[in-house]
């Protein structure tokens, strides 16, 4: 689909992915963007680098080169799709970054096991951080070597840019020893988009780590969670999390992932609104920014979509066509237009009646120059020189002195109709009062080298008769 959900085109794969005894979880990845994507399983690697237009088999013969019923097990691409991690259930892990040509992996920790069963697998946005969780490979599973993993592990990067021959640690003792994850009912896992959140399901519960997997805190649910799902723009990223039951209900939620770091138990809740279904949800997928949430419950043929505004503890589905009122923050990352489509600028308006500018008297300014290159907001914080920045550019209404105003020229606020200068005591005034309609033209100047508005004398006047009045030599 790449309209949102609205509809879906049924695309052909090299060949069949489907296996009774895989996660499909596990076995799709896609890139922020959707421009990557791969679908894997038994010998295949369908692989993508169109947005979906047509798929490849980038499989290897290495990766598929023992006859002990290798099957591919588990992919992950990171968010810019540069890195592509795939493994199987008895292979070495295998590694991409040149758009699906496959290198393994030769990094200790890693190598000295060589073949793995590998049952999750997770990227951050960069690659830098990446995540390979195994399994004990199946009994009586043997390598052409005779060298294969007899327990399970967890390996982490340590966050540098190249994961082929990077350094990998082996994170299994924090995970297994401390937190008391059982690696072979691992169900899902995920990096959130700078590295600072981990998650990993299992069929126990859902387990967080706010170190790179040096802790992890466990959160226990009854027959465990199936998949999970994360927010990754910049401002929620990790903030808003999504995870699927074993048990047939709605789908769970944690708002404000990230703030505290580790949210507590309570903040696990079910998904709210009309459109959450109460079913068997096998899967579940939230878009960056929050806004869309699709969940399958494997019982119809595609996803369903609904916009949803989260709202304090509750998240709230949106029918198209009505109304919302948000009470957060919001990150609109393209252009927006009103009253019209497809808008070609930032905020693209189209109407006959009017915008509403902030009304505000000059104490209620959202920034004050202090002089001497100090700044202020309204509550008298102090605002960098970098953050004032940020200001330039805004206009409003200033309800004192009855005029359209913005911040720019020498980091003050100046008039938008009229003539004045930045310290508006020289100036030209055309009504005394607003409204008045006195139909005169007021002068003013003030001594040189003044800043201060209230210096500001009124030097001449031409009246409504056209008779001129000076108060100073002609």
């Amino acid at each position: 689909s790449t309209n949102y959900g609205t509809s879906f085109d049924q695309k052909s794969l090299p060949g069949s992915i489907y296996n009774s005894s895989s996660n499909l979880n596990n076995l799709m990845a896609m890139d922020y963007s959707g421009k990557y994507s791969a679908f894997c399983g038994n010998e295949i690697i369908a692989y993508s680098i169109n947005n979906g237009l047509t798929f490849n088999d980038i499989a290897t013969s290495a990766i598929n080169k023992l006859d002990f019923n290798n099957k591919i097990s588990a992919i992950s691409i990171s968010g810019n799709g540069k890195t592509l991690i795939v493994g199987g259930t008895i292979s070495q892990l295998f590694v991409s970054t040149d758009s699906g040509s496959l290198v393994s992996i030769d990094s200790n920790p890693i190598y000295l096991t060589q073949y793995n069963n590998w049952k999750s697998i997770s990227c951050n946005s960069n690659g830098n951080w990446c995540m390979a969780i195994t399994d004990t490979p199946a009994s009586g599973a043997e390598t052409e070597q005779g060298a294969f993993a007899a327990s399970a592990f967890i390996y982490i990067t340590d966050g540098s840019e190249t994961v082929y021959n990077g350094t990998w640690i082996d994170k299994t003792d924090a995970a297994v020893l401390y937190a008391g994850m059982d690696l072979s009912t691992v169900t899902d896992s995920f990096i959130n988009n700078d590295g600072s959140l981990f998650g990993i399901t299992t069929t126990d519960g859902l387990y967080l780590s706010t170190d790179q997997g040096g802790n992890w805190t466990k959160y226990a649910q009854t027959n465990g969670y199936t998949s999970v799902t994360y927010t990754y723009k910049f401002g929620i990223d990790g903030e808003y999390i999504y995870l699927t039951t074993a048990n047939s209900g709605k789908i769970k939620k944690i708002i404000n992932a990230s703030v505290p770091a580790v949210p507590p138990l309570e903040d696990i809740n079910d998904a709210l609104g009309a459109n959450v279904a109460t079913a068997l949800h096998t899967s579940v997928i939230v878009s960056g920014n929050g806004g869309y949430t699709y969940g399958f419950t494997g019982a119809t043929a595609s996803y369903t979509p609904y916009l949803q505004i989260n709202t304090g503890s509750e998240t709230v589905p949106i029918a198209t066509g009505t109304a919302f009122v948000l009470n957060k923050d919001a990150q609109l990352m393209n252009n927006v237009s009103i009253g019209k489509t497809n808008p070609i600028l930032s905020l693209d308006i189209s109407g006959s009646d009017a915008i509403r500018l902030p009304v505000g008297s000059v104490i209620q300014r959202p920034i004050k120059n202090m002089g001497g290159g100090s700044f202020q907001d309204p509550s008298d914080n102090v605002i960098t020189t970098t953050e004032k920045d940020n200001y330039i550019g805004s206009i409003r209404y200033n309800s004192g002195k009855s005029q359209f105003e913005g911040f720019g020229p020498g980091n003050e606020w100046g008039s938008l109709g009229g003539v004045f200068n930045v310290a508006q005591n020289t100036k030209i005034i055309a009504e005394t009062t607003a409204g008045i309609t006195n139909n005169e033209l007021s002068f003013y100047t003030a001594t040189a080298a003044s800043t201060t508005t209230g210096d500001a004398l009124e030097r001449m006047r031409i009246k409504a008769d056209g008779d001129i009045s000076m108060n100073h030599n002609l």
